[in-house]
């Protein structure tokens, strides 16, 4: 380790193909995506049965749990009804309940992550139209005067379990490690990269923070809230396939139920052998994943209680080691001017963000039509452009007081002003949110707040003191809250006297700094890092009859060779590994080569034949490396006539050998 100061690698998140970053607080993606997209303890989290948000089945909502059909050939060995093909809609026999069914617009995981894939899915380069950066290049950038480095993402997930787990993602991140020799690694999110990136930090014996903004360790929806607004307590198992593929959404709960009381039928489901249950898999193996990936991390901070008990009750984190601290926040730009009363006698209240629909927007303008004829006001600022987004365009439309204005989009140097023209802030989101920046905005701008009573908003705004609560997704109750102020002499005054203090981005530097110190002080036993881990494809040069076979290997014929770069290898004992696939159907093609390191050739792979089972077959040769640039694969010896089928390649540390060994595994 270098001495101090120290040098710490941030990762943040920047992506392809996801909303506009909202202009105050908020997730870049939310709820709208289908699988996995977007960017918070004092009270339990409510479940959808307490009120929270719409219920599992609402009024007039068709059943969808139609009787099974019960021929008794259609019951398959684990007790279930196999009830495809003998009904209109797919579905799975509940033993207690019916027949669960997602519908029949219910399509595979898989196909539906599928959709719009790039030439890059699944193996290759993909580019933009423009020709832009392959994904998960890296490219060094600036942002005001600060060094960045981005990788290119464009979310073409070739399956649901790339959307938690990129092989590719972590390759990228090791070669910035290997390039940056950071002291410590703090991840702001993993969200759109992959939850490997800890485990391959601690691989490499680094120190590491894990900032929690969201609930994405427990939702594969990230906000613990489905398309329907109802709100999840916590993970929901097997009910998560039907709330990722928006159908179903009543079934939920006894496909949790029957994950637990009949896992023999779940795992039936999860063996890929029915279509519309394709991804299942994928998906019950991310919750593990996933919370593995948290808990690897040394520190884990929330900025709010609320999240922190959610998380640890929701994936039994450990309680001293995920912290609750609080963002710091920028507060140069914000200062509070001097509210002038409206001129027209109105009471302002006031909405700043963006106008999605978890953010509550549809029930504040319930809210102001209920206020119709009286001197309240609505002034919301943000990006609305009513004619190309079909949600501006409904609260357009739902807006028939004339008491709500749109303002639009502002320069965020100008939030002073914006908050001069507010008297009430109003925070209607049914989500839980965590700690939201337009509260903290309030607060620095001494504005009252009225929020909804869930989560990091409830957590911040205490009732009565600095602002007012209403019932989550209740526009009659907002509009009853929002009444008081208009009618109780002196409540707005009696609001606006204490208001919280705002952590500043010094203070938050601080903090920060020590917990990199403690961290990157305490000693660690020392592990053999994974230097290069490479497809087939991932070759740097190919030479003479080189072809790609399935999404990742590369066929070399007599005469090919291929070469692979090993700049961050650096020097010392390693050992080399490849992977050669080996197929029953070719019983008389020999497979065999050379392998070298900048022309020095290391060991040989012995020619072998295929045999009654396709086979992977692991060629592993130690050696000594100074400074190397180049591992060369070829075929060439002699006259024989040699192939070689190459699906992996990886060079690691290894323990001093004094001469170079080979060693060879199979797989089959």
């Amino acid at each position: 380790m270098r001495s101090c100061p120290a040098v710490a690698l941030l990762v943040a998140l920047t992506t392809f193909g996801c909303a506009e970053t909202e202009s105050a607080c908020g997730p870049a993606c939310g709820p709208a995506c289908p699988a996995e997209d977007t960017t918070p303890l004092d009270t339990a989290a409510p479940t959808p049965d307490e009120g929270r948000g719409p219920a599992e089945t609402g009024p007039g909502e068709e059943t969808l749990v139609p009787p099974c059909p019960e021929p008794p050939e259609a019951c398959d060995s684990a007790g279930s009804w196999a009830c495809e093909g003998l009904s209109a809609t797919p579905c799975v026999q509940d033993p207690e309940t019916g027949c669960i069914d997602l519908g029949e617009a219910v399509g595979c995981a898989d196909d539906r992550l599928r959709a719009g894939r790039g030439a890059g899915s699944g193996g290759g380069v993909a580019e933009d139209a423009e020709g832009g950066p392959a994904d998960f290049e890296i490219l060094e950038d600036e942002f005001e005067g600060l060094r960045v480095l981005r990788m290119t993402h464009r979310l073409e997930h070739g399956s649901l379990r790339e959307t938690y787990d990129q092989p590719r993602a972590v390759a990228a991140f090791r070669d910035v490690l290997l390039r940056e020799e950071p002291d410590l690694v703090h991840f702001q999110h993993l969200i759109h990269t992959s939850a490997g990136l800890v485990q391959q930090a601690a691989d490499y014996n680094l120190p590491t923070i894990l900032h929690l903004h969201d609930y994405w360790a427990l939702c594969p929806r990230v906000q613990l809230i489905r398309p329907d607004g109802g709100l999840c307590p916590a993970n929901r198992g097997a009910g998560c396939f039907a709330c990722i593929h928006e159908r179903g959404l009543s079934q939920i709960p006894r496909l949790e139920r029957l994950e637990r009381e009949r896992p023999e039928v779940i795992a039936e489901l999860r063996d890929g052998r029915r279509p519309r249950w394709r991804g299942l898999d994928d998906l019950l193996d991310r919750r593990e994943f996933v919370e593995r990936a948290y808990a690897t991390a040394d520190l884990r901070v929330s900025p709010s209680r609320f999240l922190r008990q959610t998380l640890i009750d929701g994936a039994g984190f450990d309680p001293h080691t995920l912290i609750f601290s609080d963002n710091g926040m920028r507060t140069d730009h914000v200062r509070a001017l001097e509210k002038q009363p409206d001129r027209q006698g109105r009471l302002r209240f006031g909405f700043v963000g963006s106008l999605v629909w978890y953010k509550g927007d549809e029930v504040l303008v319930r809210a102001m039509n209920r206020l119709a004829g009286s001197r309240a006001v609505l002034n919301v600022f943000g990006d609305f452009r009513p004619e190309e987004d079909e949600h501006h365009a409904s609260l357009r439309e739902l807006a028939v007081a004339d008491n709500v204005h749109f303002k639009g989009r502002f320069n965020n140097a100008r939030l002073s002003e914006v908050y001069a023209e507010i008297d009430v802030l109003v925070v209607p989101s049914t989500w839980y949110e965590n700690s939201p920046i337009t509260i903290h905005e309030a607060f620095l701008t001494r504005t009252p707040i009225v929020c909804s009573d869930i989560g990091g908003m409830a957590e911040y705004v205490e009732d009565g003191v600095c602002g007012l609560h209403f019932r989550v997704g209740d526009d009659a109750d907002l509009a009853a809250v929002l009444r008081r102020l208009l009618e109780e002499e002196g409540l707005l005054e009696e609001l606006s006297r204490a208001f919280p203090a705002v952590k500043t981005i010094a203070e938050n530097a601080r903090e920060t700094e020590f917990r990199y110190r403690q961290l990157a002080a305490l000693q660690r036993p020392r592990r053999a890092r994974i230097l290069l881990e490479a497809r087939g494809i991932d070759a740097a040069a190919r030479e003479g009859p080189v072809e790609q076979q399935g999404a990742e290997m590369l066929l070399l014929r007599p005469g090919g060779a291929v070469e692979y770069d090993l700049e961050l290898a650096g020097g010392g004992p390693r050992r080399i590994e490849i992977g050669v696939w080996s197929l029953a159907s070719e019983p008389a093609l020999e497979l065999g080569g050379r392998v070298l390191v900048d022309g020095v050739e290391i060991g040989a792979i012995e020619p072998a034949c295929g045999d009654r089972e396709d086979r992977l077959r692991s060629h592993a040769f130690v050696a000594e490396l100074r400074s190397p640039r180049r591992l060369r694969v070829e075929t060439a010896s002699g006259s024989r006539q040699l192939h070689l089928r190459i699906q992996s390649v990886s060079v690691r540390e290894s323990a001093p050998t004094g001469k170079p060994q080979r060693e060879t595994s199979e797989h089959g």
